[in-house]
Order: C-alpha cells, then sequence, then structure tokens
C-alpha cells in the first residue's frame, strides 16, 4: 500500500526528495523503511519521506473508514508542512540546548571566579592575620 499502489506512486513521484519508487524498489516493506532510514541519516531532507508515507496512510484509512478521499497534492502539502514543523521543533530543541549549556559555562565561570575572589580574601586575611 505505501508504495505499491498507484496513487502512492504518484504521491512518491511528486515529493521532493530522493526516493522514487520504481520497478526496482523492494517489495519489501522493511528493505524500503531501511532504504528511507539512510537517506534520512545522511540528509535531514530526506526526512520528508516518511511524513509522506504517513500521510499516504492516514489517506488509506480516510478511504476505507470515512469514505472520504483527499486530493495527492493536499496529502503532499501536509506532508510538506508537518516536516517543516517537525524541523522547527528539532531547531528550537537545538538552540535551547545551545542555550542552556551556554548558561551552564557562564554560571560555572562565575562559580570559579568566585572561588578564586574568596580564595584570594581568605590569603589576605591570613597575610594580615600572620603580619600582626
Amino acid at each position: 500500500m505505501l508504495f505499491e499502489c498507484r496513487v502512492a506512486k504518484e504521491i512518491w513521484e511528486m515529493i521532493p526528495t530522493s526516493f522514487y519508487v520504481s520497478a526496482s524498489t523492494s517489495d519489501n516493506l522493511i528493505e524500503n523503511i531501511n532504504y528511507l532510514l539512510i537517506g534520512a541519516k545522511q540528509d535531514k531532507r530526506e526526512a520528508l519521506n516518511f511524513f509522506a508515507g504517513w500521510n499516504i496512510w492516514k489517506m488509506r484509512n480516510n478511504i476505507l473508514f470515512h469514505h472520504k478521499r483527499d486530493h495527492i497534492l493536499r496529502v503532499i502539502h501536509a506532508a510538506i508542512r508537518e516536516n517543516q514543523c517537525w524541523n522547527k521543533a528539532i531547531d528550537i530543541e537545538s538552540s535551547q540546548k545551545q542555550s542552556t549549556g551556554a548558561q551552564r559555562n557562564q554560571m560555572e565561570n562565575i562559580h570559579e571566579s568566585n572561588k578564586s575572589k574568596a580564595y584570594g580574601m581568605r590569603m589576605s586575611l591570613l597575610l594580615v592575620t600572620v603580619s600582626n
């Protein structure tokens, strides 16, 4: 269904990724998903394929359970939109991790600076005490 039906093949042809369904595409779902995983690891833009597959699956369910048929372009646009949302969420998360790391470094620097100042003050007190 995800790769073999005529409508799914049309969707895969129109999705702007390097993946396309052809006669050489495996009939084995696991092999196809592994192929998509390898592509997504090499180029994050290839993750769009998973959103395409998800939206093909949702389209199938709408036909079977709700007797509602979506236009192919609507399915493709939904996949692209979901992929963009996913990428934004990842970008936000990574920027938050970076800012948290920067804040942690800043706090550590402040802590180290305060330790140095406290050490300097103790040494000054010691010298004053010893000289008296």
